[in-house]
């Protein structure tokens, strides 16, 4: 809207633009038995709105320094982590939304907690860098580098696996995924004991190898 004051014969107009925030999520809920390691976010929009508006979820926590962690950035109402962090009873589990505007401006919703309380006290620049790059739509993206270990992120309609090998070739581990679950884990020396692994990660019929130091 264009809005003009005016006094006397002296007037001014200056251009004023209100971005709507994207609803804050209903809930935030936790499934799985352990090992599936699941959130979930229910809204009062239908799936079919979120698309069309665009929505983006941030899922995360804060630790118990206080310090914010984006487990991942995805348009899915869901999203998994390894067992390390969903099982940390210290852990403070969030979720946000977020849409770009029409000025390329990223607008978040408030942010609503697994206990129910919502806030919005967060440095979105900060979580929104945090997660981006995590593009787990292509394979070169699926194994990422971290100072630890390494990051797994796969976003896939298909059934994807998580499978880790030791340099001799013997399997250590192996992990499966329904169709359409967005993963998310990371692997460093919580999860296996400090050394150099080779990581196989397969949806559909894509799949990729590479080479990690888990410190």
């Amino acid at each position: 809207a264009n809005i003009t004051a005016t006094c006397g014969e002296v007037s001014a107009t200056c251009k004023v633009t209100v971005s709507a925030r994207p609803q804050t999520p209903k809930q935030l809920l936790r499934k799985g038995d352990g090992t599936s390691c699941t959130f979930i976010v229910m809204m009062d929009v239908s799936d079919t709105e979120l698309t069309q508006q665009g929505y983006r979820f941030v899922y995360g926590y804060t630790d118990d320094t206080d310090t914010d962690h984006v487990i991942a950035q995805t348009n899915l109402r869901y999203c998994h982590t390894t067992a390390a962090i969903y099982q940390n009873t210290a852990y403070d589990f969030w979720v946000f939304a977020v849409w770009t505007d029409a000025d390329g401006n990223v607008v978040p919703s408030l942010r609503r907690h697994l206990d129910g309380g919502m806030d919005e006290d967060f440095d979105l620049a900060t979580l929104i860098d945090q997660s981006r790059g995590a593009d787990g739509n292509q394979p070169v993206h699926w194994i990422k580098a971290t100072p630890r270990g390494a990051q797994i992120t796969i976003e896939s309609a298909e059934a994807s696996t998580i499978a880790i090998y030791s340099l001799s070739g013997q399997r250590i581990m192996w992990q499966k995924y329904d169709a359409g679950t967005m993963v998310s884990a990371e692997l460093n020396s919580d999860i296996l004991a400090p050394g150099t692994y080779i990581v196989h990660v397969q949806s559909g019929k894509q799949e990729i190898s590479k080479k990690v130091i888990l410190r």
